[in-house]
């Protein structure tokens, strides 16, 4: 009876120690996330932990994170710890587990988190999945943008370094102006983001070239479209993207399409619909089905037309923005029922198309609304910014002037008493001591030299701060007469000529002396210039209109297109934007 009651407990310490061994062992397989930078951990709990089990049911799920949890938790990594929370949002959120305002919820409450604990980068992520709740499944677009304006300011004070999801951060931020076809925001962010470094994920080059390309196809900038779309058929070949190249190929037909060229339009849409549908992009291979059909109804093959219009309605439900594209597809509809002779049925389709793209010009509204109150929200912040700093810098001089008050009044009571010691010293010799009075003398003379010499050392102190006043003063004096040469110089080059290499040499020297070096650095960034081109370059540096310059160059104005087209062709430059921004940046 005994031994089968020490022999029950022994079962139960034994399974007890197993249990804990075998977490032991579980959390020893994700040491490797431990203590590690945001940089290093984002992209290896992604491409290791989340890519493989984010499909898993729930009960793997479950066990890994929680096993990821505790280790974080027992080692005091938060960093770890912040990750497996948002990984598991992640999980949630991508199994439908979550509700969009649940999402939304969850979402917020990890935020606070993320600040409280100072995680900022963390912060950025978390902020910049809220903005695309708000945008994408809740419809908020006001709050949404908020999000995105908000965020992008922090993300420009973090590098790519140690934010490698920064190219993502603000392509997507780009991609959302551009779904509101506010190109030019969307524009400037996705050039930003053109220039940032990205080693994590190919696609989000892809995809800030393709929305670049695709904001040129817009306003009907096709060269520049196509050279966008074919920068990003290249990336996605070396990467063995096949889906994004067929996307982009089928862009590529697009801009064939709204130049009328259907022939050439064709097969690039239809390789563009099969890769979207098979890759789950039905936003867009709707939009390029539209475009298919309506080429097959111009080219007169109406079967075919209806076959993929077919395809089109079947997949439109599966869209994540229906609003944008159902406009276009009850429209198209309605063209191949008036081709096919059902006049009624198609205007039911024209008012089906009208109604949407009333909610679309609606939705519209609201961004423009959303964009004002937001850029009065970044003023009011803005003001309050300036407002602190000056405080700060209040603050910071009243400070200032209290410690050196106070180093002031030590030194002077330092002064005070040190000269009541000296003269309570020598009363007390003269009168103790008078047959040694000439030494006394001699002491006094010592301390009054001292005490002389310390006055002149102060003195030369106080001429030394001077003098450095005074030369500043002065070199600030020297720059106002400097920036007064350089409007005289810069008047003088206005009223130049440059007809012969005598009058260039002049015209250069005083070039030099306003923008110093430049004609040396344009001779190495753009190499095989002639002389004909670097005076028509130095000429656009001084922001001179066609006139201006065509008078100094003693030409006719038409003859300034000429030099501009030429230099454009010789350097491969796509439009005049770019060749001014590298005229005003060299």
């Amino acid at each position: 009876m005994l031994f089968k009651k020490y022999s029950s407990f022994l079962l139960i310490v034994i399974s007890i120690s197993f249990l804990f061994g075998l977490e032991s062992y579980a959390q020893d397989e994700y040491r490797y996330l431990l203590h590690k930078t945001y940089a290093e951990r984002v992209p290896l709990f992604d491409t290791t932990v989340f890519q493989k089990l984010k499909h898993a049911d729930s009960a793997d799920w479950a066990k890994a994170y929680t096993t990821i949890k505790r280790l974080a938790e027992k080692e005091g990594d938060e960093g770890l710890l912040m990750e497996a929370k948002l990984g598991n949002w992640y999980y949630l959120k991508h199994n439908n587990y979550y509700g969009n305002e649940e999402a939304v919820d969850e979402l917020k409450l990890l935020l606070d988190e993320a600040n409280q604990k100072s995680l900022d980068k963390y912060v950025v992520l978390i902020r910049f999945e809220l903005a695309g709740q708000y945008f994408y499944h809740l419809h908020n677009y006001q709050k949404a943008f908020t999000q995105y304006i908000e965020n992008y300011s922090a993300v420009t004070q973090i590098s790519s370094a140690d934010l490698p999801n920064k190219k993502s951060i603000i392509v997507h931020t780009g991609n959302a102006y551009y779904n509101f076809r506010d190109y030019v925001n969307a524009k400037k962010y996705l050039l930003i983001a053109d220039t940032v470094n990205n080693s994590w994920r190919t696609k989000v080059g892809i995809q800030c070239k393709n929305t670049l390309g695709l904001i040129h196809r817009n306003n009907k900038q096709y060269d520049s479209a196509i050279y966008y779309f074919e920068q990003c058929i290249a990336i996605a070949k070396q990467t063995q993207d096949s889906i994004w190249e067929a996307i982009v190929l089928g862009n590529i037909g697009i801009s064939y399409y709204q130049q009328g060229f259907y022939e050439k339009a064709i097969p690039l849409l239809k390789r563009d619909v099969e890769g979207s549908f098979s890759f789950g992009a039905f936003d867009n291979g709707v939009n390029s089905i539209v475009k298919l059909v309506d080429a097959f109804v111009e080219v007169g093959d109406l079967e075919q037309a209806k076959l993929y219009l077919d395809r089109g309605w079947r997949f439109a439900d599966s869209m994540r923005d229906k609003t944008k594209h159902l406009p276009a597809l009850y429209n198209v509809s309605a063209k191949l029922m008036i081709m096919s002779g059902d006049y009624k049925q198609a205007h039911h389709l024209r008012d089906s198309a009208d109604l949407y793209a009333k909610v679309l010009v609606e939705r519209d509204d609201i961004m423009q609304l959303a964009r004002v109150e937001t850029r009065i929200r970044q003023e009011v912040h803005d003001k309050e910014i300036e407002k602190l700093n000056v405080e700060k810098e209040l603050v910071t001089t009243v400070r200032n002037g209290l410690l050196i008050g106070l180093v002031l009044l030590t030194i002077i009571t330092y002064l005070i008493i040190n000269r009541q010691r000296i003269k309570h010293k020598t009363n007390r010799k003269i009168l103790l001591f008078e047959k040694e009075l000439t030494e006394t003398k001699l002491q006094n003379a010592s301390a009054q030299l001292e005490s002389y010499t310390k006055s002149l050392q102060e003195k030369n102190l106080l001429i030394e701060k001077s003098t450095d006043e005074i030369n500043r003063l002065q070199e600030n004096l020297d720059q106002l007469d400097s920036e007064k040469n350089d409007n005289v110089i810069l008047q003088q080059l206005y009223d130049s000529t440059i007809l012969t290499d005598g009058e260039w040499e002049e015209f250069r020297r005083l070039f030099e002396q306003v923008h110093t070096g430049y004609i040396n650095r344009l001779k190495e960034k753009l190499p095989g210039l002639s002389p004909a081109d670097i005076r028509f370059i130095v000429l656009s540096k001084l922001k001179l209109s066609n006139k201006e310059m065509a008078g100094i160059l003693g030409v006719q104005p038409d003859s300034m297109r000429t030099y501009k087209y030429r230099l454009r062709k010789k350097f491969n430059i796509t439009d005049d934007e770019t060749l001014s921004y590298i005229i005003d940046t060299i």
